[in-house]
């Protein structure tokens, strides 16, 4: 009874969940307003994907067996990993095709199948062993990589542990029945004729010996004549569908560990709880499947097929042109498809300064999962967020290795999209406007004001060492540099356009107008391309000045800002 009714919910709990998963697929909005399409039009697009990729039947053949089947991507990112996904992927899809279906599989295709019998009894250890070796990689992963560990959530953790439970469950569950006197009983009374007698004595001799059966009863002394006919009496009732237990070979090491306590597991029906949290545990992961980062089974192999339909360059990174309604249903399904590996956090340009500026928020794993509850974020969250999407240096990185085929610099511009919409403009954005503003708005900009130089010259930054050593003094207004400028020669009318051309504000800062300099649009525009200081004939630091006054207007802006502001909002 209790096994059907947990059958049943889990049944429901999976198919509802599938249900659900599919519909936020078709409506799930991922970024602004504009690229919002409709179910019906997102059902369109998936047709006309199912329809190309027919159209590129090698392109389609390739991604089903080399990502998908065979993982070629996670084995061009790290071997070792690779060899855990094989074995986990490849030994819980037997395990559930030849032994949780085994009425509808093994016993369907292999005739002479028993689940105790050689080899199967064997085949079955092997498989729940590369399962377990699978998840030890992954928890030492977890655990001993520093940039891994960092990004692991809780979900992640309890995936693992519920995984275990049920392989280890498994094999204590195999090694009770082992050594349990009720299940010889039972396979006795099912299997063969004899009654209490020499026979049977002999046969519970025999399976003592052999297969490690622990009786609560004194049994004669195994000597040659009883293990013969216990031998005998064993070919006649039981090899057909019994082989030694030690084809179950981990499951035989640990029924040897528990034989000493065979009386109390007995008394505790140890087998019968152990049958129990191995399928609670079964049907709970069945169950949590469409809730649960476990969804990847179903999504990450939909994320790679759907790549390679749509035809995304893995040498750029940079996807071709999709129609929206095909792009919002690739954003909806990659926000299910990672597989938390953090691979794209490893490899991540911003790894180092993470660890100094926004947090562990700053990593493409955890900046994933923020897109996926930004409605539930709070006002500091989104301040931390906003300050990890300014750090990230779009160099697509992240979308070029990760072995799920995400499409991750799309998913960073629909999360920047959002952060706008909900008033959480980048930073630089906001300061520029500022300081850019209150200079046309005043004319003349705010009063001019001389930097404070540091007294330790090791904690100067450029602009600093330039006001007290005086590099301004080398600059004679030549105009190479703006010259050389491509942002000044965009606009037909530059010194109004930008404020400054970068001569002036070389000028401006030898008079010591820092503010008046920093707030001028030349400053913000800049590409850094470093034309301007290539061509200096006096060698001036222009480029890493006008930087340099890029990091005192943030720091200016910072200062001048409004409590409310500095919160977020």
């Amino acid at each position: 009874m209790l096994f059907d009714l947990s059958l049943i919910i889990s049944m429901v709990s999976v198919s509802v969940g599938l249900l659900w998963r599919v519909w936020t697929w078709l409506s799930r909005e991922v970024g602004t307003a504009e690229h919002a399409v409709g179910p019906l039009a997102r059902l369109g697009a998936v047709g006309a994907g199912l329809l190309g990729g027919l159209k590129r039947p090698g392109r389609l053949a390739k991604a089903l067996f080399w990502d998908v089947l065979f993982q070629g991507r996670v084995l061009q990112e790290s071997p070792g990993r690779w060899l855990a996904h094989q074995a986990v992927f490849w030994g819980f899809v037997a395990l559930i095709l030849f032994h949780a279906l085994e009425d509808y599989v093994s016993e369907a295709f292999l005739p002479e199948y028993y689940s105790t019998a050689y080899p199967y009894a064997m085949l079955r250890d092997m498989l729940g062993l590369l399962v377990l070796l699978g998840l030890v990689v992954f928890a030492c992963r977890r655990w001993l990589n520093p940039v891994v560990r960092r990004v692991t959530r809780r979900g992640d953790v309890l995936i693992l542990i519920l995984l275990a439970v049920i392989i280890l469950s498994g094999f204590a569950l195999k090694a009770t029945k082992i050594i349990s006197q009720e299940r010889f009983n039972q396979m006795v009374a099912e299997n063969s004729a004899l009654e209490a007698g020499p026979e049977l004595s002999a046969l519970e001799v025999f399976w003592h010996e052999r297969f490690g059966v622990v009786f609560d009863h004194d049994l004669p002394a195994p000597d040659d004549q009883i293990m013969a006919r216990g031998r005998q009496a064993n070919q006649d009732s039981c090899a057909d569908c019994h082989s030694q237990s030690q084809a179950a070979f981990s499951s035989h090491a640990l029924s040897w560990v528990l034989a000493p306590m065979a009386s109390g597991l007995r008394r505790l029906k140890a087998d019968h709880w152990l049958w129990v949290v191995h399928f609670m545990a079964c049907f709970l992961a069945l169950a949590l499947l469409p809730f649960s980062k476990l969804l990847h089974i179903a999504a990450t192999p939909l994320s790679l097929l759907a790549d390679a339909v749509l035809g995304r360059s893995r040498y750029t990174g940079q996807p071709e042109a999709e129609l929206p309604p095909a792009r919002a249903v690739r954003r909806a399904l990659d926000l299910t498809a990672c597989t938390g590996c953090a691979t794209c956090s490893q490899h991540c340009a911003v790894l180092a300064a993470s660890r100094v500026t926004a947090g562990d928020l700053a990593l493409p794993s955890l900046k994933l999962a923020a897109l996926g509850d930004l409605a539930k974020a709070s006002p500091q969250e989104l301040c931390s967020l906003r300050e990890a999407i300014d750090l990230c240096t779009r160099c697509q990185r992240c979308t070029r290795v990760c072995p799920a085929g995400i499409d991750l610099q799309d998913l960073w511009s629909a999360l920047d999209d959002e952060m706008k919409a909900l008033g959480n403009e980048p930073a630089f954005t906001v300061v520029r406007r500022d300081l850019v503003n209150n200079q046309k708005a005043n004319g003349d900009g705010r009063p001019p004001r001389a930097l404070t130089v540091p007294g330790q010259t090791q904690d100067m930054g450029v602009l600093e060492m330039a006001l007290q050593h005086g590099y301004f003094r080398y600059c004679f207004q030549c105009q190479t540099c703006s010259n050389v400028c491509p942002v000044v020669a965009c606009f037909e009318h530059a010194s109004h356009e930008l404020g400054l051309l970068p001569h002036q504000i070389m000028y401006s800062l030898e008079l010591g107008l820092v503010d008046q300099a920093v707030a001028a649009a030349m400053v913000w525009d800049c590409s850094t391309c470093y034309q301007c200081q290539e061509h200096c004939p006096q060698r001036v630091p222009v480029a890493d000045l006008l930087y340099e006054l890029r990091n005192h207007g943030f720091r200016l802006h910072a200062d001048c800002a409004p409590v409310a502001e500095k919160e977020g909002r």
